[in-house]
């Protein structure tokens, strides 16, 4: 009888990964030093633009009334004078997750 260990490939670690929020990619992308300092270190200071963001933000990130039934409302269509604000999105294959708005 084998009793050695199954050997676990890297699509197997991969896939115990959470999925990677968008923003992290971008910050990511657009200055590695940034992204280490936000999501490492847990640093962040708000300045004039990120607070402008946050705000612009507010009516997004309230919950929709069709959070539950947005795939039936996006292959249905929405009522009427219904708005969809937000989409989440996600992708297994690439380990992404994110937030469309």
């Amino acid at each position: 009888m084998n009793s050695a260990a199954p050997i676990q490939t890297q699509d197997d670690a991969l896939s115990l990964q959470p999925p990677l929020p968008v923003r992290r990619l971008h910050n990511f992308i657009y200055c590695q030093r940034l992204f280490y300092y936000q999501w490492v270190e847990n640093l962040f200071e708000e300045n004039a633009d990120t607070i402008a963001g946050s705000h612009a933000h507010r009516n997004v990130d309230k919950p929709s009334n069709y959070e539950e039934d947005k795939k039936v409302a996006l292959a249905e269509g929405l009522p009427e004078g219904a708005r969809l604000r937000s989409l989440k999105l996600e992708s297994v294959t690439l380990g992404l997750v994110g937030v469309v708005d």
